[in-house]
């Protein structure tokens, strides 16, 4: 039997960060999962771990000019959203009451930009390299 745990590491960083410590850090967390492997084997009667194979997925850098482009355009249109949205959303053939224009422009705004955003990542022609790490 196979269980994955997902982990997830975030550098929160203003400048720029080593790659030295970057590497140093991942390693030292594939250090201390080797030493959880006799405490999970202790806590849980008949669990024997085999292998512990720890994969690297990848790495990204988000920007916070995407959230602020995405903010300034909302903004920027917001008004003319507001008229036009619902519109749409009624000649659908759905009745919006006026109370919810404001919150369905937003959540339409919203689905269109990540929509728009996952289909570039999805056929962009840059294959993200997988790296994996072994653990034994």
């Amino acid at each position: 039997m196979e269980i994955q745990f997902p982990h997830k590491i975030i550098y929160t960083n203003q400048g720029k960060i080593p790659v030295r410590e970057i590497a140093n850090s991942l390693l030292a967390q594939a250090t201390l999962i080797e030493h959880l492997k006799p405490i999970m084997e202790g806590c849980i009667d008949g669990v024997s771990i085999e292998k512990i194979e720890l994969i690297f997925k990848e790495a990204k850098h988000n920007s916070p000019l995407e959230e602020a482009f995405f903010v300034s355009v909302l903004l920027a249109y917001q008004k003319n959203l507001e008229e036009e949205v619902p519109e749409i959303i009624k000649n659908m053939g759905i009745d919006l009451p006026e109370k919810f224009h404001s919150i369905v422009t937003v959540l339409s705004f919203i689905l269109i930009y990540y929509g728009i955003k996952f289909a570039c990542n999805k056929f962009s022609s840059r294959k993200k390299p997988e790296i994996r790490v072994r653990t034994h």
